[in-house]
């Protein structure tokens, strides 16, 4: 996200500046250089070796750089640093996907298994320092069906949110379908503290298909929840219900594996 690498790029430099400071005191506690006035007062004042003291400096700046930028990645990967400096712009966690069915969408294929709830999820990777998008939904089988990612990202507008978002779902014994998905994120009422709504258009490339999609951020507390009592089938657990609404889905002893 663009005001996250912002700030990150932000305390790199504010981290590494400080070299330059620190070492003229530095040179000022060692030498007594630079000292005047009365009760330990320190003033810079000129020297043969205040030219060789701003290249020592300079150099300390260039070499704290690589220093400062690990240690704010490092900073950067809890949560709760992230969620604080974001605001409302902190949109990791889980999303429920609503999609709104065509008419005359194509009843099979991608289009069929795009009409099913989904579950979003957004996260950010440390190593490449941005956000990934995964989307898992279950087809008529029972089967999971996740899509991956091509091309994403959540940009800063004006004053909006939009996502953007080129990916690939794979199809059984046909490849895989391509579609583009942009929307803008909000917030549902004023008492949210983040964007927890957004509503995109999503369009497939084969075979043409456009739909909309309202998708709803899940709540940590009640992810929390489906986790703890169903672990590895919570998504199953969670969607289930819902697909139910809009699809039957085939009599199934157990949740799939």
């Amino acid at each position: 996200m663009n005001k996250l690498e912002r700030y990150r790029k932000f305390f790199t430099f504010l981290l590494a500046s400080i070299s330059i400071p620190a070492t003229y005191y530095g040179r000022m506690l060692l030498t007594g250089q630079g000292m005047s006035g009365s009760e330990g007062a320190i003033a810079f004042t000129p020297s043969d070796k205040e030219f060789w003291t701003f290249i020592i400096s300079s150099f300390f700046f260039l070499v704290s750089v690589s220093p400062a930028g690990w240690l704010v990645d490092k900073v950067f990967e809890y949560q709760a640093v992230r969620r604080f400096l974001l605001g409302k712009r902190f949109v990791e966690g889980y999303w429920s996907v609503d999609s709104t069915k065509v008419k005359g969408a194509p009843a099979d294929g991608a289009a069929k298994i795009f009409q099913r709830p989904a579950v979003l999820f957004i996260e950010y990777c440390t190593d490449d320092k941005k956000l990934t998008f995964t989307t898992t939904r279950y087809n008529e089988w029972g089967e999971k069906v996740v899509t991956q990612a091509i091309a994403a990202r959540i940009e800063d507008a004006a004053t909006s949110l939009m996502y953007l978002n080129f990916f690939a779902l794979p199809l059984t014994g046909n490849g895989e379908a391509y579609g583009f998905a942009r929307g803008r994120f909000s917030k549902s009422d004023g008492r949210s503290k983040h964007y927890d709504h957004l509503e995109t258009v999503l369009s497939l490339q084969s075979p043409p298909t456009v739909g909309t999609q309202n998708i709803n951020r899940i709540k940590d507390c009640d992810v929390e929840a489906l986790q703890h009592q169903h672990r590895d089938d919570w998504i199953w657990e969670f969607l289930e219900p819902l697909d139910q609404a809009v699809f039957k889905f085939p009599e199934l002893d157990q949740a799939p594996a």
